[in-house]
């Protein structure tokens, strides 16, 4: 029986401590606004930017960087406050997560924008999944949609350089 449970023990720690991919590298991709929920300016859902990046990685811990100097690197600045998210590397998977700092307003409303990065990379240095905008308001009725949306982005694109 002990050796049974040392041996479960075992095997539960490897599999959840899966090796991290390497995800460090220069990628082109595209961005696709999904549905509108938050009713934001500008937001159609099926219109698609191009996008560059580049993520840099030290063993489980990533960066992926948007240059500022292009449209969608600009864009990030002037909506969230940065155009750099930090995050983790966990097998495939890359997830990053900012706490906006860019205070909007619309009306009595005013919110800060957290976004959320979900990637997943195969076997081929291509990355899909997804980026989510979550605003966060002070609370007032004039805010609406805001109160409670989320609004999402697919994210597809391949490595193209080290």
């Amino acid at each position: 029986m002990r050796k049974t449970l040392s041996f479960l023990a075992v095997l539960s720690a490897a599999c959840g401590n899966a090796t991290p991919s390497n995800f460090a590298g220069s990628y082109a991709g595209t961005v696709v606004d999904g549905d509108n929920a938050c009713q934001l300016q500008g937001w159609t859902a099926g219109s698609s930017s191009s996008f560059q990046a580049t993520i840099t990685q030290d063993g489980p811990d990533a960066q992926l960087q948007v240059p500022s100097n292009t449209l969608v690197g600009l864009a990030l600045v002037l909506y969230l406050g940065t155009n750099t998210f930090s995050g983790k590397v966990t097998g495939n998977d890359f997830t990053a997560a900012y706490l906006g700092t860019k205070q909007q307003t619309q009306g009595a409303c005013s919110y800060t924008v957290n976004t959320k990065l979900d990637v997943t990379i195969d076997d081929k240095n291509n990355i899909a999944g997804t980026l989510s905008y979550t605003p966060v308001t002070n609370g007032d009725p004039s805010c609406g949609a805001l109160n409670t949306c989320s609004n999402v982005q697919n994210v597809t694109g391949s490595r193209t350089g080290p």
